[in-house]
This record gives C-alpha cells, structure tokens and sequence, in this order.
C-alpha cells in the first residue's frame, strides 16, 4: 500500500473494488476523471496511507487469542467482518486483529467481539480472505 496523487489535479488517489486487492501502476483519478498517473512500482493507493505511516512507530497489535463455533449458536442472526486496523489509536492497550463477531437473538445483542478463530459451517474462517472480500465490496 502506499498513496499516489494525480498527476493533473493533485487528489489523492483512492483504489476500490477489484482495484483495492491487486496492486497496479496505471491509476485513474475518482476526482478529475483522468487516467494517466503512474506509479514507480505496482501499489495499491489509499489516502489514508501517509497518516498510518505517521503513526506507525506507536501502532501496536496482537491476535485475539478467543475462538468460537458459530455453528453451536442455534436461532441467533450474526454478522461477521475483518477487524481492520485503525489508522490513529489512542487507546493504552493494543488494537486487537481477527474477526469480529455481532450476535443477535432477536431482541437484544448476546455477543459483540474479535476472536482469532472462527468456525462457520465447519469450516475455519480466514481473515485475510474476508479482508478481500471487504475490499471488493467498496463499489457496491
């Protein structure tokens, strides 16, 4: 990841879809409609970029060590995402990676947490891929 600015108009590039998986050279610009901004290397641009490099010598993080079978929730609705780091974090402890996990019973919420492994459908899940799958959904 890295963040480029367009060559004519100086907005910062921001890479979506498809485009925010797979590094790329040629970038067209979502302000001035142009598409003629190259990067020296294959990159994945995102203005948020400069900001977390100020901050990266003060980000700190560790895998949630919780787990738990999703499958043994019977009657209960969930959601589940990537935890994505932030970008500034002030908190005193580390943020936590994994995935995050919102149940509901229907009337009230029984659980709202990132656990490090997650079982749906007998099946691990893999933060890396809901990453992507997070990723692609951003032009939706």
């Amino acid at each position: 990841m890295d963040c480029i600015d367009c060559s004519h108009c100086g907005y910062p590039h921001l890479d979506l879809d498809s485009f925010a998986i797979k590094p790329h050279r040629k970038h067209f610009c979502g302000n001035c409609g142009r598409d003629s901004t190259w990067s020296k290397t294959e990159i994945v641009s995102t203005p948020l970029q400069p900001l977390r490099d100020h901050f990266a010598a003060t980000l700190k993080y560790e895998v949630s060590n919780r787990s738990i079978n999703l499958d043994k929730l019977h009657g209960c609705e969930f959601a589940i995402w990537a935890s994505t780091p932030a970008v500034v974090w002030t908190a005193q402890q580390p943020q936590e990676l994994g995935i995050h996990i919102y149940v509901h019973d229907g009337k009230s919420r029984i659980l709202d947490d990132t656990f490090g492994e997650v079982t749906w459908q007998g099946q691990t899940l893999d933060r890396l891929q809901l990453v992507e799958m997070m990723a692609k959904r951003t032009n939706n």
